[in-house]
Formats: C-alpha cells, sequence, structure tokens
C-alpha cells in the first residue's frame, strides 16, 4: 500500500489496497471497508455511504478531526479476537498515514499553484534556492533582471556566481545562516 502511495497511485487505489490486506491477513473481517469524508463537511462519505455494519475504527486527521473510518462487517455482533484487533489497529494507522501524507501532498500543490501564479503575475524578481545556493526555481522578471536564461539559472548557476564580488561574502553569510537554522 505505501509503494502504491509513493508511486503517485491515487487515493482510492491505496485504500484499496489496504482493504484487500485487511481481509488477506484476518479473513473473518472481511468485507473491509474504508469511508473516507470530506474535509470540509466531515459527516459527508467521499466514496458512498458505507453503513457500518461490524466493527467500525474513526481515522483521524492531525488536527484529531474524523477523517475516515475502518469497518470491518464480518465482525457484525462480536468483539474481535486479538489476532483480527492487531490487524485492525495496524491497517487502520496505515490508512491514516496514507490519508495524511495525500492530504498534505494536495495542500503542497495548492501551495505551489498559488506561488506559481504570484511568481508569473509579479514585477519582481522571485527565486527559490536550494539549500546549496542554486536556483532551484526562478520566474521571467528575475531571468531579465539577472540577464539569464531560465536553463542557465536552474540548476546550473548558483546565486553566489552571478553576485556582485562586493556582495559575495554577505551572501555566503546570509546562506550559511540558511542552511544553519
Amino acid at each position: 500500500s505505501l509503494e502504491l502511495l509513493a508511486a503517485g497511485a491515487s487515493l482510492r487505489d491505496v485504500l484499496g489496497s489496504i482493504e484487500r490486506s485487511a481481509v488477506a491477513l484476518a479473513p473473518a473481517v472481511a468485507p473491509a471497508t474504508i469511508e473516507v469524508f470530506s474535509a470540509n463537511h466531515p459527516s459527508e462519505s467521499l466514496n458512498g455511504d458505507a453503513a457500518a455494519t461490524g466493527w467500525r475504527r474513526p481515522i483521524a486527521n492531525s488536527n484529531g478531526e474524523r477523517a475516515a473510518s475502518f469497518d470491518f462487517e464480518g465482525l457484525a455482533g462480536r468483539e474481535p479476537d486479538p489476532r483480527e484487533r492487531e490487524v485492525a489497529d495496524v491497517l487502520t494507522q496505515t490508512a491514516a498515514f496514507v490519508l495524511e501524507s495525500t492530504r498534505a501532498r494536495e495542500e503542497r500543490r495548492r501551495q505551489r499553484g498559488q506561488i506559481d501564479a504570484i511568481s508569473r503575475s509579479t514585477i519582481a524578481g522571485i527565486v527559490e534556492l536550494t539549500p546549496g545556493g542554486e536556483f532551484a526555481v526562478v520566474n521571467d522578471r528575475f531571468c531579465e533582471i539577472a540577464g539569464r536564461t531560465r536553463d542557465e539559472l536552474v540548476g546550473g548557476t548558483g546565486c553566489v556566481e552571478i553576485t556582485h564580488p562586493d556582495d559575495r561574502a554577505a551572501v555566503m553569510r546570509s546562506l550559511d545562516s540558511l542552511r544553519d537554522g
């Protein structure tokens, strides 16, 4: 399941893999379904209304809010045995990690889109540097100011190299300070 997440598989595919793992590890829990709730409307399911007829494990996000639930329908009317409980606990934790990782990745993507929009529309030169002082991202205006192309700057030239010799020591101190935290 985590390999699927790392490979960029859809959330539904990753959660489906976790559901199948639950049944493979503890067949008596079948069917096992993960119900994901909308971040904006925690009572609204994103994948249909899976009525809990068995044993339900809540899945919270990093803020402690209900993000999903893991329903083990094969446990209707009885408590899980120790093995089933262990499987449920591990897979519920895995599902929580997957949900949180996916939401964090989506938030980073949204923020990157906002930064890119600002970068394209501003008259200021904007750069993003690596910890080593190399250009990771530059906007068009910065390229104009530096008199270089994006290809020359990103992945090639470092900021110290294009800094006036009188200012290089100060730039290097600033980079060291940023790197050291």
